[in-house]
């Protein structure tokens, strides 16, 4: 009678070994190239992968709602979403440690553009505008040098310090980008590409740091019609209208300002984290709009 419940016990033991070595073994690759960003999961070869538009991608990292749990790390792009460092210590996902890690990348390839590229946004994500901007113009001087000024990943560069010194609110800093990026794209994309109409969210976003809230109206309303009349960015399009709302609303129209959120704020709770940038500030306007008497 003892010898079938060892050998249950034995099949137990294991397959609970099986597991851990297996998971020991798990490995995700990221990639990037000048228009897309692969994430390879999988143990010894890749078992599952996602592409994403370089463009409409961004990092989101979501802290921890309890001390026991970590601070989760994903991939974002409009509502597709992929989990990635899942098996990190909370250590190995602190900024600090990814810091040291690409650090010890860029000490053997100063110009190793992928370690720059994720040092940057990771820097970003943890709050440190500054020392993103640092990496990120750094990587776009490698760029000039390597691809040239004509290149879609200097292009996509220039982008990135734009969204970088829009999220700092540094016009000064952002609209000589802009200007630039804008150039550069119009020589790489025809004139009905989305980045055009993101450009005049980043516009509008600059002019309203400067407290021009006539221009800043007048370039998202420009954004709104364009997402309108593409038909096909349903989450940029609620954005756009909730930054557009929080315009609105500083020019002391609550009922446009009510409205434009009507719109947007389904979509976005449906498709965007409660952290993501644009859904909490679409919140923050959804919030001091209620205050409103």
């Amino acid at each position: 009678m003892v010898l079938p419940f060892s050998a249950l016990e034995m099949s137990v033991v294991l397959a609970c070994l099986y597991y851990c070595v297996r998971r020991t073994h798990e490995q995700e690759v990221l990639t990037f190239s000048v228009d897309e960003l692969i994430v390879e999961k999988g143990h010894r070869e890749p078992e599952h992968t996602y592409r994403f538009s370089r463009f409409f991608t961004r990092f989101h990292v979501e802290p921890a709602t309890h001390p026991w749990y970590q601070d989760r790390i994903a991939v974002e792009m409009r509502d597709q979403r992929v989990e990635i460092g899942r098996f990190l210590t909370p250590e190995e996902k602190a900024a600090m440690e990814a810091e040291r890690g690409y650090n010890e990348v860029l000490a053997i390839d100063p110009e190793q553009p992928d370690a720059l590229h994720l040092l940057g946004i990771l820097l970003g994500a943890a709050g440190d505008h500054a020392r993103a901007l640092e990496t990120l113009t750094a990587l776009r001087a490698s760029a000039a040098r390597i691809d040239g000024e004509d290149s879609g990943e200097y292009a996509m560069l220039l982008w990135q310090l734009v969204v970088l010194a829009r999220n700092m609110h540094r016009p000064d800093t952002g609209l000589p980008l802009l200007d630039e990026a804008e150039k550069r794209w119009h020589s790489l994309a025809p004139v009905e590409h989305p980045i055009f109409l993101h450009m005049h969210r980043a516009r509008g976003a600059f002019a309203l740091d400067r407290g021009d809230i006539a221009l800043a109206g007048r370039e998202l309303h420009a954004a709104v019609a364009g997402f309108e009349a593409l038909g096909t960015q349903p989450v940029d399009l609620a954005v756009a209208r909730s930054e557009l709302a929080a315009v609105e609303l500083r020019a002391s129209r609550r009922a446009s300002a009510q409205a434009l959120l009507a719109q947007a704020m389904p979509v976005l709770r449906d498709a965007l984290l409660p952290g993501e940038i644009s859904r909490a500030a679409a919140e923050r306007t959804a919030a001091a709009l209620a205050q409103v008497r």
